[in-house]
């Protein structure tokens, strides 16, 4: 196959495996270009991949950099689980490298129309993973870079959400009225990369978890029955759990080497159902049946330089699942393998693309793909 016939054939394969395509949450999809192969693996020098420094903020590309990046999350899985749209999640990065200093912005804006909070009953289970490939997202970056030491400091946006609804049938018109209230919310992560004399590096970052909270009110008078409803209750719609990541590259003839590990607080999950604070009638929680446990997870990975031009990345990895009692594919340890492609155009662009495979214990699979273009400004 001609060298520039690669770009072509990698994107009609995005979309034909895009029918395919399964949900995972935010923070384990590695957004970017080609980083959602890497997995977070090799943080080399060389690269101009901004998304890197949502896995550890100490790392920044060389050049200022702007990139779009394109993900297809969310579908039928066997019949392990009911059948979800698509998710279509556009993510825009920029970073800005002055001398010693590097900073930045990063968005991800969903583009279906899956909505914002699905919550179930004991029996209508949705799965709290799914619900973070709905948020709109947003992170600001700082760091400081020195001959051997780079730090980092990433702070995330997550946003509270307050819904109320008001109805009157007193009046000869119904008086009815909605408001939606959104309260942002800040995280934060640091992150260190040590650069040896070798061309190797050592990195570690530490992001602290996060909480979207959904709060539903709804009040109404109905005279005719002599009867007035009342009904308020809190949902945890969105969580990022405490994580600490540990990682190790390598320079080598072909490119670079590299794997780390990963802990994830996950056991500090609220359970995604609704939990009813205040009522007019008689209604009964459903059971919390989301416990999580504390979870690891590793991965190794290689970044191969064919030309100037031509990179690929191959990665494999293993998850611990946080969850045993959620009725979905995620309550499964999984095996993740993942390959990229990046062509690098005169001028300065890039063209990155994506796909990982998800293999589940439980003898089911799901696939991740996408694809990605930069600038160097």
């Amino acid at each position: 196959m001609k060298k520039n016939g690669w770009e072509i054939f990698l994107l009609l394969l995005v979309t034909f495996l895009s029918k395919n395509l399964s949900a995972t949450i935010l923070s384990d999809m590695h957004l970017g270009l080609m980083r959602p192969a890497l997995q977070d693996s090799i943080f080399d020098d060389e690269s101009e991949d901004p998304y890197r420094i949502l896995g550890n903020p100490a790392w920044a590309p060389r050049k200022s950099t702007v990139a779009v990046s394109s993900s297809l999350v969310g579908a039928q899985m066997n019949s392990l689980v009911p059948k979800e749209d698509n998710s279509y999640l556009l993510s825009f990065m920029y970073q800005e490298r002055k001398g010693q200093w590097g900073f930045g912005a990063f968005s991800v804006l969903p583009t279906s129309t899956q909505p914002i909070l699905d919550t179930g009953s004991e029996l209508q289970k949705s799965s709290p993973w799914m619900n973070m490939t709905r948020q709109i997202s947003y992170a600001a970056n700082v760091s400081r870079h020195g001959e051997k030491w780079s730090v980092g400091l990433l702070l995330p946006v997550y946003f509270n959400a307050t819904a109320e609804a008001q109805t009157n049938l007193a009046t000869a018109n119904v008086d009815a009225r909605a408001r939606l209230y959104l309260k942002p919310k800040l995280s934060y992560g640091v992150g260190a990369l040590y650069r040896l004399d070798d061309g190797d590096s050592v990195s570690l970052s530490y992001k602290e978890q996060a909480t979207a909270k959904a709060t539903a009110i709804f009040e109404s008078n109905i005279p005719i029955l002599s009867l007035d409803l009342l009904f308020e209750g809190d949902s945890s719609y969105a969580f990022d759990p405490r994580r600490l990541m540990l990682s190790y590259s390598q320079k080598t003839s072909f490119g670079y080497w590299g794997a780390r590990i990963r802990y994830s607080q996950w056991s500090k999950f609220s359970t995604p159902y609704i939990e009813v604070t205040e009522s007019s009638l008689t209604l009964v929680d459903a059971s919390p049946s989301g416990k999580a446990k504390d979870a690891f997870d590793g991965t190794m990975a290689i970044l191969w330089k064919v030309s100037p031009s031509q990179k690929w990345a191959f990665s494999a990895g293993y998850q611990e699942s946080p969850f045993s009692q959620i009725s979905s594919y995620y309550d499964s340890d999984q095996l993740k393998l993942a390959v990229a492609y990046s062509y690098l155009f005169p001028g300065d662009w890039s063209l990155s693309s994506h796909f990982r495979w998800h293999l589940l214990n439980r003898g089911a699979s799901y696939l991740m793909a996408g694809f990605g273009l930069s600038y160097t400004l």
